[in-house]
């Protein structure tokens, strides 16, 4: 026959092996802990980091990537068709300047 004190005892000693149970997993789980630390400082120092040719490839894959050919092409085409307007730009300002030495020079100003 249970008694009331028995009663009362039941849940409560059902509670603490849980919470025995419990801290014997989280036992188990510590004692593997150091060993899994080991093994990944093992494993990152077993790995070669990347070298600079991957980086590069890695920086050049990017930059096609945000840069499409088009658009590329359009700048070159861009940059070209500036360069031919300041040279002749260029050649311009040099035959004003020497239309203007010559006018000076036949009206007698130098």
């Amino acid at each position: 026959m249970v008694t009331k004190f028995q009663d009362s005892m039941i849940p409560e000693l059902a509670e603490v092996q849980r919470s025995k149970e419990q801290i014997a997993a989280e036992i188990e789980r510590l004692k593997k802990l150091p060993e899994k630390i080991r093994q990944e400082k093992l494993d990152q120092m077993n790995t070669l980091p990347p070298t600079d040719l991957v980086e590069h490839m890695i920086k050049e894959n990017n930059f096609e990537r945000s840069v499409t050919r088009g658009e590329l092409e359009n700048s070159k085409r861009a940059v070209t068709r500036h360069t031919y307007t300041l040279l002749l730009l260029l050649f311009a300002a040099a035959a004003m300047a020497w239309w203007a030495y010559r006018s000076m020079e036949r009206s007698g100003l130098l």
